[in-house]
C-alpha cells in the first residue's frame, strides 16, 4: 500500500513538473504577444487571449526570458504534488493561472475575464472550501465589497484605485482560499506594491507618483507563497493568518 501511494505521488509530481515546465515556458511570451495585439487594436476578449497563447508557444524559446518562469512553475507543480497530493495539484492550477495573469498584466495592464472568471468558477469546485455554495458566496462577498470600495475611491479621488480585473481576480481567489486568506493576500500585495514603487522612485531619483501600475504581479507574488506555505507547512501563524 505504501509503495503504491509513493508511486502515485511520484507520478503526479512528475506530471505536474512537466506541465509546469511546458506552460511556464510560454507565459512571458504570451503576455508580450497579448499586449502587442491589444496595441494593434484587438479587443481584450477570449479570442485575442487564445490567439496570443497559440502564437506565444510557436515563438522560439529564449532561456534568459523563459527559463525562470518555466523552472518556477515546474518546481511549484512537483512540490505541491509531493506535499499536498490531490489538494496540492488542485491549488497548483490556481498558482499557474495567477502567474499567467501576472505576466499578462505586467505587459498589458489588464487581467482578462477569459482567465479570471473561469478561475473563479473552478475555485468553487476545487478550492479549500468543500461546499461550493460557501465558496461562491465568498467570491460574491469579496467582489461586491471591493467593487464598492473601488467605486467610492474613484468618486473621492477621481481616479481608479483598484481595477475591475483586480477585483475579479481577488474574488476568484476567495473562492479558492476563503475570504480571510484573500484579504491577507491583498494586504501583502499592497505592501509589496508600495515597497516596489518606493524603490523604483528612489532608484530613478523621482518624486512619489500616484500613476497607475499593474497590480496583478503583486497579487501573484503574495498569493503563491501563501499557497505553498499552507500546503507544505500548514496553517499560517495566528498573528499572520487570522
Amino acid at each position: 500500500m505504501g509503495a503504491d501511494c509513493l508511486l502515485l505521488t511520484a507520478s503526479l509530481a512528475g506530471s505536474l513538473l512537466l506541465l509546469g515546465l511546458a506552460l511556464g515556458s510560454g507565459m512571458v511570451r504570451c503576455g508580450q504577444v497579448y499586449a502587442r495585439r491589444l496595441a494593434a487594436g484587438a479587443a481584450p476578449d477570449a479570442r485575442t487571449l487564445w490567439q496570443a497563447i497559440r502564437l506565444a508557444h510557436r515563438a522560439p524559446l529564449r532561456l534568459g526570458r523563459d527559463a525562470p518562469m518555466a523552472v518556477l512553475c515546474g518546481g511549484l507543480g512537483a512540490g505541491l504534488a509531493i506535499w499536498g497530493g490531490a489538494a496540492g495539484a488542485a491549488l497548483f492550477c490556481l498558482c499557474l493561472v495567477l502567474l499567467a495573469l501576472a505576466c499578462i498584466d505586467g505587459h498589458s495592464g489588464l487581467l482578462p475575464d477569459a482567465l479570471t472568471l473561469p478561475l473563479m468558477v473552478a475555485g468553487w469546485c476545487l478550492g479549500l472550501e468543500a461546499r461550493p455554495w460557501v465558496a461562491a458566496a465568498a467570491s460574491a462577498l469579496v467582489w461586491g465589497g471591493l467593487a464598492g470600495l473601488a467605486a467610492l475611491y474613484c468618486r473621492w479621488r477621481g481616479q481608479d484605485g483598484l481595477g475591475g480585473g483586480d477585483v475579479k481576480c481577488l474574488a476568484a481567489m476567495s473562492g479558492w482560499l476563503g475570504v480571510s486568506a484573500t484579504l491577507h493576500v491583498l494586504w501583502a500585495a499592497c505592501v509589496l506594491g508600495i515597497v516596489c514603487h518606493a524603490v523604483r522612485a528612489w532608484r530613478r531619483h523621482a518624486g512619489w507618483s500616484c500613476a497607475a501600475y499593474p497590480f496583478g504581479p503583486f497579487l501573484a507574488a503574495a498569493a503563491v507563497p501563501w499557497v505553498v506555505w499552507a500546503v507544505c507547512i500548514g496553517p499560517w501563524p495566528a498573528c499572520i493568518g487570522s
